[in-house]
């Protein structure tokens, strides 16, 4: 079906305002994003040091130690990280080789 040109201009205005209205959330988002991705590379070269607890990757990367055990439970969920000894009363963690070996 084709549209008319008075179609067209009243479509790119509804995208307009919906663009404009959905923007800030877009940003949130985007930035949200962003800031947990620095937070994984900040978890990530802790991890290179070696295995460490969640208060140990906290502590070394900066991160409150809540989002540290955030980032390690989805770490651990997409495989990127394993359970390697128990340290006390928390487990050390550990990244999984490039191979996909643990």
């Amino acid at each position: 079906m084709t549209r008319t040109p008075q179609e067209w201009k009243a479509l790119k205005e509804m995208l307009k305002r919906l663009r404009d209205a959905r923007g800030p959330a877009v940003q949130a988002a985007v930035d949200a994003h962003q800031r947990h991705q620095a937070e994984r590379r900040k978890i990530r070269a802790a991890l290179a040091a070696g295995p460490a607890t969640v208060p140990e990757l906290a502590a070394a990367s900066g991160v409150p130690a809540r989002t540290a055990l955030w980032h390690v439970t989805a770490m651990r969920k997409y495989g990127e990280l394993v359970e390697d000894t128990q340290a006390g009363d928390y487990f050390r963690y550990r990244l999984v080789d490039q191979g996909g070996r643990g």
